[in-house]
């Protein structure tokens, strides 16, 4: 039977430091009356560990007499850049409980020292956070990002507000409201015929079988970045994908087979290169292609529903499709069919088809059903 977790024993105070506990052990491992303590002097973290409460006295007394780094110098502190460089030197480097985050830490430092590091702390405004968050959605950085930066202008302002080289008032938070993008472009078929020829003629054979098997077969990138030849039937036409929903079975049109055949055996991967190779070098052979070409710019997912698209114009059920292409019938249909204004226009003539006496009969159902419930 489990037992029971101890009530949070009460702070202990050694000297200058003041240690809590934070949690219990038992969360995250065997439960032997340790708890993760947290010590401080001055709200400066100096000690961080597991402990039973009658050992900390000593762990504290030793840290206190080895604990002879100066006092901060906050007096010249006036600008975003001078807080959050004293901050990450005098609070995270010391406690960081990793290097990656550490690493996190000055990424963000760097990040707004770039657009915020001369602003004076008196003038950081809510106005100068909506336009620094605004100008990053603008560019294109997502919304985790941002949070990461403003969480850590926020730790380091507390500290700031703590040590008094901030105003003593909250840092106000900027909503972050992400820039709806457009949907992803869908390309045609004759568009991807003539990609495949430009990439025939001036790419790696990888490149064009890529584009070749993903609008065929519809499969990922890295399903085909990582098929190897032992996966590969030619004479049953048949290929083994391993993708993130799990393992399945594609059959090959006979067109493809020859494709196969042709690329080298120089290696165990089908396309002959590294998935790093793949990943990296396809968006950018695709790229320079459509500009070569003048066709507006589409991706390697795009050839994904491309493949969806022509499944579902072709009367394909929903079920085989997404048997066929590794996902659930709700997820393809929500995030990859894409329907355009003629199938719109399509439907709607269809709707037209119907007779106008059997609308006004069912009006009139609905409204002798209506009359008769009351």
């Amino acid at each position: 039977m489990a037992r029971r977790p101890r009530s949070r024993p009460r702070p202990v105070q050694i000297g200058e430091i003041r240690a809590r506990a934070v949690r219990q052990r038992g969360e995250q491992g065997p439960r032997d009356e340790r708890w993760y303590w947290r010590a401080e002097v001055k709200r400066r973290p100096v000690w961080r560990g597991w402990a039973t409460r009658d050992e900390l006295p000593r762990l504290l007394a030793e840290v206190l007499l080895s604990d002879r780094r100066p006092e901060p110098q906050v007096a010249d502190v006036q600008t975003v850049a001078a807080l959050v460089a004293i901050w990450v030197d005098t609070v995270v480097q010391p406690t960081a409980r990793s290097g990656a985050t550490l690493k996190a830490i000055r990424g963000s430092q760097r990040r707004i020292d770039a657009a915020l590091g001369s602003t004076r702390l008196d003038r950081l405004s809510r106005m100068a956070l909506d336009a620094w968050v605004g100008a990053r959605l603008r560019r294109g950085d997502s919304a985790l990002t941002i949070g990461l930066d403003l969480t850590t202008l926020r730790r380091a302002w507390r500290w700031g507000r703590q040590v008094g080289c901030c105003p003593d008032r909250d840092l106000p938070v900027p909503a972050i409201r992400p820039i709806p993008k457009r949907p992803r472009r869908t390309p045609t078929l004759g568009e991807v015929a003539q990609v495949v020829r430009h990439l025939e003629a001036h790419a790696p054979p990888w490149a064009s079988a890529l584009v070749r098997l993903q609008a065929a077969l519809g499969c990922r990138v890295g399903e085909l970045a990582s098929l190897t030849w032992d996966r590969v039937d030619l004479d049953e036409q048949l290929l083994e994908l391993q993708g993130k929903t799990g393992s399945r079975v594609v059959p090959l049109r006979p067109d493809l087979v020859p494709l196969l055949r042709r690329l080298p055996r120089t290696s165990p991967r089908v396309l002959g290169v590294t998935e790093a190779r793949v990943h990296t070098g396809s968006g950018a052979y695709l790229r320079a292609a459509c500009d070569a070409l003048r066709i507006e710019r589409f991706t390697t997912h795009g050839l994904r529903r491309l493949a969806v698209d022509t499944l579902a114009r072709a009367g394909v059920d929903v079920g085989t499709a997404a048997a066929l292409l590794g996902h659930s019938p709700a997820t393809m249909l929500r995030y990859y069919r894409q329907v355009g204004l003629a199938e719109r226009r399509s439907a709607v003539a269809h709707l037209g088809h119907l007779p106008r006496g059997e609308v006004i009969e069912l009006q009139e159902i609905s409204g002798h059903k209506a009359r008769s419930q009351r």
